[in-house]
């Protein structure tokens, strides 16, 4: 099979020396540009590495890249963006699953350590020893069930929890129970003990956890989430805390980021708050995911994690 020479790469994003200082000790060959760099040097650039905020300004000045590795699991700027004819765009694969995996693991077990109440018996010298709820036999479902869905789903089955999954189009997965269709999402949801919402933002995803959701869920439901914050109807989800609908919820993605001051869901109750730091991106999965996507695109192979913009992921 024919190899084609070594494009030269851009990096996008302004603070992008941990990406260079990686790309360096792993290829060599590799010929580098930066933001810093003239623009006729970044109109050089066949393969771009970045964010789509990065990405945006130099598709708008005209530039003609081949190839654009995105360093995020989403793609929200970019749909809209008018990119380059025949310019191929991919997410980052692999690399956000084992941090999410991790922040959902933590929010359950604190959810389930909770009523314990050790950290407060500790602070009055009291020993008093108590009962936690265990997270073996839980039923999770996971609404996204992409390379993260997929990654969390088998994490927690190791831990002995029953997962169920919901996708676009339900196919087999090792270690999940069974997998249904958005359409089938209530049906799921009314026997679950925790919901993680890992899809991406489109159109169909807008408002998914609405008053009716919320009141289909078991009164002892946890729901997490990692996805992105248009999927909730902020008032329905208020309410069904308040209202004991759930027992708690755990947010680490808005509609408005940062989350204003003034907003209902910084004092509702049985509500814990992150500023979306779920997904922090590990440099070196990242740089191994790009240059094993740079091998195929150099042998002329199909890439992973191929974007199509119309669908939004």
């Amino acid at each position: 099979m024919t190899t084609l020479p070594v494009p030269t790469l851009l990096l996008t994003d302004p603070d992008c020396a941990e990406y260079q200082a990686l790309l360096t000790e792993s290829r060599g060959d590799l010929v580098i540009r930066t933001p810093n760099d003239p623009l006729a040097r970044k109109a050089e650039c066949e393969v771009w590495l970045g964010s789509p905020d990065s990405v945006i300004p130099l598709i708008k000045e005209g530039l003609q890249p081949r190839w654009i590795q995105l360093t995020w699991a989403g793609v929200t700027p970019l749909v809209g963006v008018s990119v380059p004819e025949g310019c191929q765009i991919t997410r980052a694969l692999g690399v956000f699953g084992a941090p999410m995996l991790e922040y959902v693991l933590h929010h359950m077990l604190t959810h389930a350590w909770s009523p314990a109440g050790y950290p407060q018996a500790q602070n009055r010298f009291n020993w008093r020893p108590s009962t936690s709820d265990r997270l073996s036999g839980k039923r999770v479902l996971i609404v996204g069930m992409g390379s993260i869905g997929t990654h969390i789903g088998a994490g927690l089955s190791a831990l002995g929890m029953r997962i169920f999954g919901i996708q676009r189009t339900p196919s087999a997965t090792a270690g999940v129970e069974q997998v249904g269709s958005m359409e089938e999402l209530l049906d799921y949801a009314a026997s679950a003990d925790v919901v993680v919402n890992v899809l991406p933002d489109t159109p169909d995803t807008h408002d998914l956890y609405d008053a009716n959701f919320f009141s289909t869920l078991p009164g002892n439901a946890l729901f997490i989430n990692i996805g992105r914050g248009s999927a909730v109807v902020d008032h329905a989800l208020i309410e069904a805390l308040n209202s004991n609908q759930l027992a708690g919820a755990v947010l680490d993605v808005f509609r408005k980021e940062p989350l204003p001051p003034s907003h209902q869901f910084w004092v509702t109750p049985h509500l814990t708050l992150t500023p979306h730091i779920a997904g922090p991106t590990d440099g070196a999965a990242m740089i191994e995911f790009f240059l094993s996507n740079l091998n195929k695109f150099q042998a002329g192979q199909g890439l992973d994690g191929l974007v199509d913009l119309e669908r939004g992921y």
